[in-house]
């Protein structure tokens, strides 16, 4: 009831997220960032990779860390 504030009513809304990089093809170990960012709808863009939820839908193919890292 008493947690954080939500964003202001005037904030800039994100139109679109951006993950890179969007394919990874490589051998078995392959290795790589993942990378999130939002365009706002005023044209400003941020990296909101920190903010991001990392799932994989088969962790026996992909596993991929809390923080984007495959």
């Amino acid at each position: 009831a008493s947690g954080a504030t939500g964003p202001k009513a005037d904030a800039p809304k994100v139109t679109s997220l951006a993950v890179t990089p969007d394919r990874v093809v490589g051998p078995i170990g392959t290795q790589r960032q993942l990378r999130v960012v939002a365009t706002f709808a005023d044209g400003r863009t941020t990296d909101v990779t920190h903010w991001a939820k990392f799932i994989s839908l088969d962790e026996g193919i992909l596993q991929v860390s809390s923080s984007g890292y495959l």
